[in-house]
């Protein structure tokens, strides 16, 4: 069984004490997370805690995953979670859905999300209000049918384990390069993503008929935090030549998809497992902020 259908098999109705609700104090970028996330699989599982919301997508047939962590002062406030579980609280959540329902909300004065339960249904309220000009204001109501996942089954689900980078990238502005991803993904569904410690980063395809390559220079390579790293000079990024490119072949319509968080994101850092996966980590706020949000998307890659 896939990890999307493991999760849908774990749907149970309430037990116990349960409890959210929230405002929504950034709508455009909570509108924007979602998008992002409807382009990699249909169900999210989000996992409501007292201190941060995790959004986690691990869709069928794709060899992408997303594991986002947003503190609740990012894009919430007055935040109430309660349940037996530890006061955590886990959803299975078509993205369409959700991301649909918190679009249409954008514009809105002020929006409320809250679980309620109708007829045995778990239901994800977003409540919108509208500042009217004569009859004063409207209140609008989207309902989304969620499932309430056993917290003792989802804690077998866990995020996927990558040996270290051997190369670690800022990435160049994520509109220009899914432009270059989409003109290459008309001619090949592979495309090869190479980049090293020197700040150089090349995106290529290689077919019968063309052999076609972007290159972007003088990009930044994040330093390692030694409270993070044991011994820095003996990290793989750090024991190979600088201008020696790790190289590595991904799904170009995926890829394309991935790229679509341009709309939400402040800084990417691109991590190159070599022979295992891609590792991008998309800070949503900025990296420096008091209250951040992080979505990381992890890519097979194809050994071809």
């Amino acid at each position: 069984m896939s990890c999307a259908g493991f999760l849908q098999s774990l749907a149970c109705f309430f037990s116990g004490p349960m409890r959210f609700k929230t405002r929504i104090s950034n709508l455009p970028t909570l509108s924007r997370l979602a998008q992002s996330l409807d382009r990699i699989g249909k169900f999210c599982w989000i996992r409501l805690m007292p201190e941060t919301v995790n959004f986690v997508v691990i869709p069928e047939f794709k060899t992408t995953q997303v594991w986002a962590v947003v503190e609740i002062e990012t894009v919430f406030e007055d935040y109430i979670v309660q349940s037996n579980a530890e006061n955590v609280i886990n959803l299975e959540v078509p993205t369409a859905n959700l991301y649909k329902a918190l679009r249409s909300a954008t514009n809105a004065a002020h929006a409320t999300l809250r679980l309620t339960k109708q007829n045995n249904q778990a239901i994800l309220s977003l409540s919108t209000t509208w500042s009217g000009r004569a009859f004063g204001s409207n209140i609008v109501t989207h309902n989304i049918a969620v499932k309430v996942l056993s917290h003792n089954y989802v804690s077998l689900v866990k995020e996927p384990t990558v040996p270290e980078p051997n190369c670690h990238i800022f990435l160049p502005p994520l509109n220009v390069m899914k432009a270059v991803v989409d003109r290459y993904r008309s001619m090949s569904d592979r495309i090869i993503f190479s980049a090293n410690m020197a700040g150089e980063l090349e995106l290529a395809i290689c077919t019968p008929a063309a052999k076609i390559k972007t290159r972007w220079s003088n990009l930044q390579n994040p330093e390692l935090d030694p409270s993070q790293v044991q011994d820095v000079s003996q990290h793989p990024s750090q024991m190979r030549e600088p201008h020696e490119f790790v190289e590595m072949r991904l799904d170009s319509r995926e890829f394309s998809n991935i790229l679509l968080v341009s709309n939400v994101s402040r800084k990417v850092i691109a991590c190159l497992c070599e022979g295992h996966a891609l590792v991008l980590y998309v800070y949503i706020t900025d990296p420096e902020d008091e209250h951040t949000a992080v979505l990381t998307y992890y890519m097979s890659t194809f050994l071809d």
